[in-house]
C-alpha cells in the first residue's frame, strides 16, 4: 500500500473510531429527551461515514486530487461533531456537568466551520483538485478564513449556545458590562458573512467557467456536481419557504412544541441530498458510469415536473370540487376521490408532454433525431423502390448519427 493510500485509510479509520465512541455514548444517552429541532439527532454520523469512506477511496486512487483529501478531513470533522453532540446529550442529564458546555462549543465550532469550508473548497476545486487561477485561490482562502472568523466571533457574542440544546451557557461569552476582547464583534461578524457570500458567489462563477472550458470527461464530471448541487439547492429553498410559511400560519409556542410535517419533509429531503454529495462526487471523480448523468438529469427534470404538475392538479381539483359540491354534500370525500382519479388519468399524458418538452428544450439533438426516425418509419411503410429506401436510410443516418461517411451494403442473392 502506498503512503497516500495508507494516510487516506488511516483518516477513515480515525473517523470510524470516533464514530464508534460516539455511538457508545449515544446508546448511554438514548433516553435523554430531545428538544424540538429541524435536524434529527445523530445527523452528523451519516456525514462522517459517507465523507470518510468516499474520501478514502478517492484519495487512495487519486492522491494528487485535493477533493479526496477534503472529503477525508470533512469525515473526521463530522465524526468529532457527532461524538461531541452525544457527549452533550449525556452531560445534559446533570445540569452542573463540566462536559456540557465544552461539548456544545465543539459542536458549534466544528459544525459551522466544517460545512462552510467544505462547500467553498468543492466549488473551487472540483473535479480536478486544482484552482483555475490565483484569483480563485485568493477568494477560496478568504471565504474559508471568513467562515472560521465568523464562527469565532459569534462564539464571543452569544450568551447561550444554540446547539445541541438551546440555552446552554456559553463559557466564551463576554460578561455583560465588560469591554469585549474583540472590538465591535457584531460588525466584524456581519462583514465576514458578506465575505463568505462573496466567496460562494465567486465559487459558483469559477464552476461555471470550468464547465464552459471543459470538454469530454471533465464536462461530465461537472454535470454530476451541478446535478447534486441543484437538488441540494432546491430542497434548501423549499425548507426556507416551508419555514417562512410556518412562521405565518403557526403560533410560535406551537411551532416550538412540534415542528409541522410540511416543514420536516423538505428538511429531511435536504439532509438526504446533502448526504448524497460525497458518493455522487466520488462516482464522478472515479468515472464510474460517468456518462449516465445525462439520463439522470433528463429523468429528474421529467419526473420532477410531472410530480409538480400532478400535485398542483390534485390540490386545485380538491379546492374547486369542494366549492362546487359544498351545497350538495357536507364531506370532502367525493372531492378527494374525484381529484385522485383525475390525477391518475393525467399522469401518463402529462409525463409524455413533459418528456417532449424537456427533450425539445434541453436535448434538442436527441429530439430532432427521434423526429427524423419517426418520419423515416412513416416513409418506409409507403416506399417500394429499393433505391429510394436506400436514399432515405442514408439521409436518416446522416441527420441522426452524423457520421463522416455513410453507405449501404446490399448482398446479392445467387
Amino acid at each position: 500500500m502506498t503512503r497516500p493510500a495508507l494516510l487516506a485509510w488511516s483518516l477513515c479509520a480515525l473517523a470510524f473510531a470516533v464514530v464508534a465512541a460516539g455511538v457508545a455514548v449515544h446508546i448511554m444517552s438514548w433516553n435523554v429527551a430531545r428538544p424540538t429541532g429541524l435536524t434529527p439527532r445523530g445527523f452528523a454520523i451519516l456525514l462522517a461515514v459517507t465523507f470518510s469512506i468516499v474520501g478514502a477511496f478517492v484519495a487512495s486512487r487519486e492522491p494528487r486530487n485535493a477533493v479526496g483529501w477534503i472529503f477525508a478531513v470533512a469525515g473526521v470533522a463530522s465524526a468529532i461533531q457527532y461524538a461531541a453532540e452525544q457527549i452533550a446529550y449525556l452531560a445534559s442529564e446533570q445540569s452542573a456537568s463540566p462536559l456540557l458546555a465544552p461539548a456544545a462549543v465543539v459542536v458549534f465550532i466544528v459544525g459551522g466551520t466544517n460545512s462552510l469550508a467544505t462547500g467553498i473548497s468543492l466549488l473551487y476545486l472540483f473535479p480536478t483538485g486544482r484552482f483555475l487561477d490565483r484569483r480563485d485561490r485568493m477568494f477560496a482562502i478568504a471565504g474559508i478564513t471568513s467562515a472560521a472568523v465568523t464562527v469565532g466571533v459569534t462564539l464571543t457574542v452569544l450568551e447561550r449556545l444554540p446547539v445541541p440544546f438551546a440555552g446552554i451557557p456559553n463559557p466564551f461569552a463576554q460578561p455583560s458590562g465588560t469591554t469585549p476582547a474583540i472590538p465591535i464583534p457584531i460588525p466584524i461578524a456581519i462583514a465576514m458573512l458578506f465575505a463568505i457570500f462573496g466567496s460562494l458567489a465567486m465559487g459558483v462563477r469559477a464552476l461555471t467557467r470550468r464547465f464552459r472550458r471543459s470538454t469530454g470527461v471533465e464536462r461530465q464530471q461537472v454535470k454530476w456536481f451541478v446535478f447534486v448541487g441543484s437538488i441540494e439547492g432546491v430542497t434548501l429553498v423549499l425548507t426556507y419557504v416551508a419555514l417562512a410559511v410556518s412562521f405565518y400560519t403557526t403560533r410560535t409556542e406551537d411551532l416550538l412544541a412540534e415542528t409541522p410535517l410540511f416543514v420536516r419533509v423538505p428538511v429531511l429531503l435536504n439532509i438526504a441530498a446533502f448526504v448524497l454529495i460525497p458518493p455522487v462526487l466520488g462516482v464522478a471523480i472515479l468515472r464510474y458510469r460517468l456518462y449516465d448523468i445525462d439520463v439522470l438529469i433528463n429523468r429528474a427534470l421529467v419526473y420532477g415536473a410531472t410530480t409538480a404538475g400532478i400535485a398542483i392538479a390534485f390540490f386545485a381539483g380538491i379546492v374547486v370540487l369542494q366549492t362546487i359540491l359544498r351545497p350538495l354534500t357536507n364531506g370532502s370525500e367525493i372531492a378527494v376521490a374525484a381529484s385522485t382519479l383525475a390525477s391518475v388519468a393525467l399522469a401518463q399524458p402529462l409525463r409524455t408532454r413533459m418528456q417532449d418538452a424537456v427533450d425539445r428544450r434541453f436535448y434538442r439533438s436527441r429530439y430532432d433525431a427521434a423526429r427524423t426516425l419517426d418520419a423515416f418509419s412513416v416513409r418506409l411503410r409507403d416506399q417500394v423502390a429499393l433505391d429510394a429506401v436506400r436514399a432515405d436510410l442514408l439521409d436518416a443516418v446522416r441527420d441522426t448519427v452524423q457520421p463522416a461517411h455513410a453507405g449501404v451494403w446490399l448482398r446479392r442473392r445467387s
